[in-house]
């Protein structure tokens, strides 16, 4: 019967242990937001975050634009920098709609059904200036421009 009990005890502290292992994987650090357009003028956003989370099958996002247009994504590993994030590019404005500045929210959503929301700000200036030089200076691929803080997507 002792055994029994030390056998019980013993299978309580390793869920114990699991559960709790589980739930260090839920942060949401650094966060990187990039605005980008396409030369033909349509807007979006990528964003990505650093987790403790190493499968990004695990991981989803629900991000909400100031005035709440939501998208909900799966995500997926980058590496910048030799540093690996998770996140999506794929926050795309509908066609001729200009990219919300302000405040924009993400909630981070986890495989065992926990969560994490952070709120970040999205600021640019003047896209028609940046898709004009990207245009004037015949570039290819994308090009940022630090002046209007946009990315441009070529072709």
């Amino acid at each position: 019967m002792k055994r029994v009990k030390r056998l019980a005890l013993l299978l309580l502290l390793t869920l114990a242990l699991l559960v709790s292992c589980q739930r260090d994987g839920v942060s949401v650090n650094e966060l990187k937001s990039q605005v980008y357009v396409h030369q033909n003028g349509d807007m979006g956003l990528s964003l990505f975050f650093q987790t403790d989370c190493k499968d990004p099958l695990s991981v989803g996002m629900i991000v909400k634009s100031p005035s709440s247009l939501t998208w909900t994504l799966n995500v997926y590993e980058a590496t910048f920098e030799d540093v690996s994030y998770f996140g999506s590019a794929d926050i795309a404005m509908p066609s001729g709609m200009a990219l919300e500045q302000g405040t924009w929210n993400v909630v981070v959503t986890y495989k065992d059904g926990s969560s994490v929301s952070r709120d970040f700000a999205v600021s640019y200036h003047d896209v028609d200036a940046a898709l004009s030089a990207y245009a004037e200076n015949a570039f290819t691929g994308s090009w940022f421009d630090l002046a209007s803080n946009v990315t441009v997507l070529g072709n």
